[in-house]
């Protein structure tokens, strides 16, 4: 849990700066003003409605040309924010692309932008592409991915300065796809192929840094400079086009992330949906019959059967429900969604699998009322090869002892040597134990270590099944004995109830349907460790058994939601906010408490984007490091850095250099450092700079560095920049960081 304390930043005299000027862009920012403005009449003209907060966060930095995308819950304007500005882009001449990934969304698009057109602008479907109608430089053209993938030749040198994809999962999945989306923006084959070295270079350079081989080392160092020179010059002569993303509800992993990342400056992260309004409950499997519940539910329904028991399973059971008289589908593609939107089903049966088909991107809060979940959502994964992560052999040495498991004295070293290894190095060490690549040095010699031990409690895990059961219970995970010498370890999937749940409860004219989920589970002990881990990320979740829920009465209420109905505006508590921390770890531990945060890039500075519910509210928060101290006094301006005028006492400050070779600071504007002639200098103002440029764009600032005499030396600093920008700042002390 995250413990803050929350408090205006005091107001003090203002720093003087020597060095730094604050007001250098002014003129940039004034004409962000004008362009914002502007873009706020067309929104208005066009959709009749004014721009909400978080829109704004968005328009700020789409504005700018950058390629980004935008992580928020379904349903809080992204998608008429897109549209509308795909109209404004078209409108000033410059060519857009809408890419969706079925011809159902495809056409819901086209409905909406030829509603919006203000006119001059030119709105073409696939068929308007291939018959090769006059295109207008005023045009937004919409199509599918399978249609860009049909049609290729279509598009060859035609250059757009927009592309909006709605679905960023689909174009992870081909590469060949990818390739042609980043054509269309004027990125060609020469700098994705640099792109690619350097991610490959990048992954040599973290094995190699814990192999002790410095040649090595500098020999990649000098290779990725190299590359990082030659993409930068390729892709300024290009001048890429903008790259939006709309949805992206996939956990962004693997080489088309980190290849994306080089070409447009951002990395794809997943959210959890936050928003909800779900009445939850959990019931025996054993103690209700699942055709006489759906019955008595809401039309509308998503039954995701557990994911160990699967798709057999899952279409024994739709068609057992079918012979009921229930109209049910077996959810095999998303033409199974329209069946349910034409009232044709009732019932779509799926896997409980976070890439599922009615796991994700599913937005339908008029036809979606109920989620069923038959068995609790899980991973079962081989007890051998889970024994080769280190972590779990250190949960299971600390563990075990409750079922009698005496560790050895080897058994606690490898606890501290493990516990001891930074992320990157326990990243090498676990690919080096399942035969990716070959470790060397200390990691080989703790790999041998790790065997070891894992052979050791392999023995005991089975002698502990063959006298308990067949089951041990551990704080995080099951053990189950499946017999012939094999067992399974079953790990609830949080994430994947979450996701799939909130299909249930969605927003709609500004507030939340009703939705209600149940899980009918098989094993108890399961159940409290899937709630465990919940509420951690949920500490509202509380189950109710069916026999407290009157289901006629949240029918009525469901309907209700799903009605004209006016409430609360669910979107009144949505912010922005940056939230400076002191160091990139803290920022990315804080980032992924709250699900795969995204990364964005301002030139080489990183930043983490997630979404984060806190009191009653909806956050949608870039987590940033100030890398430490930012200003310092100067030395050659006043007494060592302070200015005395009569009885006026003025500290100077300038912006804080680093020796990246020999780690001195100073302050001195210097092409080299003076003390061992390095030129590989960092100097603070880059930081600042993209400190303030996120600054500009959120609602509030909280400065979240240590709550001690250093830390609070920083946020003045900090607050002294970013209150040229933003002066909603406030002071955050984070008391306690705990999983």
């Amino acid at each position: 849990m995250l413990s803050t304390n929350v408090h205006e930043l005091v107001l003090m005299k203002p720093l003087m700066f020597s060095r730094l000027d604050l007001s250098s862009d002014t003129v940039h920012a004034e004409l962000l003003r004008e362009e914002l403005s502007k873009f706020s009449e067309f929104f208005t003209a066009v959709t009749g409605k004014i721009l909400w907060s978080v829109q704004k966060t968005w328009v700020k930095r789409i504005l700018t040309g950058e390629s980004f995308a935008l992580i928020a819950p379904t349903g809080v304007g992204k998608s008429t924010l897109l549209q509308v500005y795909s109209l404004y882009t078209a409108f000033k001449g410059k060519p857009a692309i809408y890419i969706v990934p079925t011809k159902y969304l495809a056409n819901q698009v086209l409905k909406v932008l030829n509603d919006l057109n203000p006119g001059g602008v030119q709105v073409r479907d696939s068929g308007a592409i291939k018959s090769c109608e006059n295109p207008s430089g005023k045009r937004v053209d919409v199509i599918t991915h399978a249609f860009l993938h049909r049609n290729k030749n279509l598009f060859e040198g035609v250059r757009y300065y927009l592309a909006v994809i709605d679905d960023f999962d689909a174009l992870l999945k081909s590469s060949s796809l990818m390739n042609a989306i980043l054509s269309l923006v004027g990125i060609s084959e020469e700098p994705i192929r640099t792109a690619q070295k350097l991610v490959l270079a990048k992954r040599e350079l973290l094995y190699y840094r814990y192999s002790g081989n410095t040649d090595k080392i500098n020999e990649i160092l000098r290779n990725i400079n190299e590359l990082e020179l030659s993409l930068g010059k390729s892709l300024n002569y290009v001048g890429v086009g903008q790259v939006l993303i709309a949805s992206a509800t996939g956990r962004g992993k693997g080489e088309r992330v980190k290849i994306l990342r080089e070409l447009l400056g951002f990395e794809v992260g997943s959210i959890t949906d936050y928003l909800r309004n779900i009445v939850e409950v959990a019931e025996p499997i054993t103690s209700v019959g699942l055709e006489e519940l759906l019955k008595k539910l809401h039309r509308g329904t998503l039954l995701f059967v557990s994911k160990d028991m699967g798709m057999e399973k899952a279409r024994e059971i739709a068609s057992s429900l079918a012979s009921s008289g229930l109209r049910v589908l077996v959810a095999g593609s998303r033409r199974a969604m329209d069946r349910l939107r034409e009232n044709k089903v009732d019932v779509l049966v799926g896997v409980s699998s976070y890439y599922g088909i009615l796991t994700r991107g599913l937005d339908e809060p008029l036809h979606i009322y109920n989620t069923v979940f038959y068995g609790i959502p899980k991973f079962k994964l081989d007890l051998d090869s889970t024994l080769l992560n280190p972590l779990t052999l250190v949960k299971l040495i600390k563990e075990l002892p409750s079922y009698g498991y005496l560790p050895r004295e080897g058994d606690k070293q490898l606890v501290n040597k493990v516990s001891s290894l930074r992320p990157g190095a326990l990243k090498v060490l676990t690919h080096g134990l399942r035969g990716f690549i070959q470790l060397d040095g200390y990691l080989r010699d703790l790999s041998v270590e790790v065997l070891e031990a894992r052979d050791r409690l392999r023995e005991a895990i089975n002698e502990i099944l063959s006298r308990n059961s067949g089951k041990i219970v551990l704080s995080s995970f099951i053990i189950s004995e499946e017999g012939r010498g094999r067992a399974a370890v079953l790990i609830p999937d949080v994430m994947t109830y979450l996701q799939a749940s909130g299909r249930c409860s969605r927003l709609y004219g500004g507030h939340m349907t009703l939705g209600l989920s149940v899980i009918l589970y098989e094993d108890e002990d399961l159940l409290k460790i899937f709630q465990r881990k919940l509420r951690y990320v949920l500490p509202s979740y509380t189950p109710l058994r069916l026999r407290e829920v009157d289901l006629g009465e949240v029918i009525e209420k469901q309907k209700l939601s799903r009605s004209d109905y006016v409430s609360e505006s669910v979107l009144d508590k949505i912010k922005s906010l940056l939230i400076v921390v002191e160091s990139p770890t803290k920022a990315r531990t804080i980032a992924k408490m709250f699900g795969t945060p995204g990364k964005r890039f301002v030139g080489s500075y990183v930043a983490y984007e997630t979404v984060i519910a806190y009191d009653g509210k909806i956050f949608l928060a870039t987590i940033a490091p100030s890398m430490g101290h930012v200003l310092d006094l100067v030395n050659d301006d006043g007494l060592h850095g302070v200015s005395l005028s009569g009885s006026s006492v003025t500290p100077v400050y300038a912006t804080l250099k680093r020796c990246v070779n020999c780690g001195h600071q100073f302050t001195e504007e210097l092409q080299a450092c003076p003390k061992c002639g390095s030129i590989r200098l960092r100097d603070s103002r880059k930081i600042l700079e993209a400190l303030k440029k996120i600054a500009r764009e959120v609602d509030e600032v909280y400065i979240a560095t240590d709550p001690d005499d250093e830390g609070e030396k920083i946020a003045y600093d900090l607050y002294t920049v970013l209150s040229s920008v933003n002066s909603r700042i406030r002071r955050i002390e984070f008391h306690e960081i705990t999983k």
